[in-house]
């Protein structure tokens, strides 16, 4: 079976004396897409708990000290099972749309694949639309992997990056980096040197 990686390998147009040099997937999820999960999973808990333990032990005062409000409506001990079923229903609602949301995000993570050539390094995301854009090794000025010798990752950066911008790619937000490869040392050693080769070629 021809794998993803191949298909892009072979679609790419290369420029003119451009050779492939690697081609590869993300092979896990994303970590911000389980921590999306997470952080969705822990909110919609601290909403939907206090009411389900009044509807089930009929005690509403816990709503009056959390100062809850449905509506625009503050939740008091007189306020009906029938509204706070209808509190139910709305974070269910939300739940259902995070946990989805959560879901396509990890799948998005492993659709990912990426190739590195003499020239570019060149990123697909391949879920529901295709989408490639690729990143010149020459406007590159550093090359950072993170991760495991096994599988980890490669930045790409153009600049020296801020503290703000190395916070973000902790969690895989910008689209310049190799996520979750395998083999990261022996591909940040291609990448190093075929950034070094397409700047000798540039100045000469």
């Amino acid at each position: 079976m021809t794998s993803q990686s191949e298909i892009n390998q072979r679609n790419l147009v290369l420029l003119e004396g451009e050779r492939i040099l690697w081609a590869g997937k993300s092979v896990r999820m994303s970590r911000a897409a389980l921590i999306f999960g997470a952080f969705a999973l822990i909110l919609i808990s601290i909403l939907a708990v206090p009411l389900v333990y009044s509807l089930l032990t009929d005690d509403r005062s816990i709503l009056a000290r959390m100062n809850f409000t449905i509506n625009g409506e503050l939740l008091t001990e007189e306020t009906p099972a029938s509204t706070l079923w209808e509190g139910v229903l709305i974070i269910g609602i939300l739940a259902g749309v995070f946990l989805v949301a959560a879901v396509l995000f990890c799948i998005a993570s492993l659709k990912s694949n990426y190739t590195l050539t003499t020239r570019r390094a060149v990123f697909h995301s391949c879920f529901i639309f295709k989408r490639t854009s690729s990143l010149d090794l020459r406007c590159v000025s550093q090359i950072e992997r993170s991760g495991g010798d096994r599988v980890g990752s490669l930045d790409f950066f153009t600049a020296q990056p801020s503290l703000f911008e190395r916070i973000l790619r902790l969690y895989r937000v910008p689209n310049q980096i190799f996520a979750n490869i395998q083999s990261p040392k022996e591909v940040e050693a291609l990448a190093l040197n075929a950034m070094l080769a397409a700047r000798k070629e540039q100045s000469s």
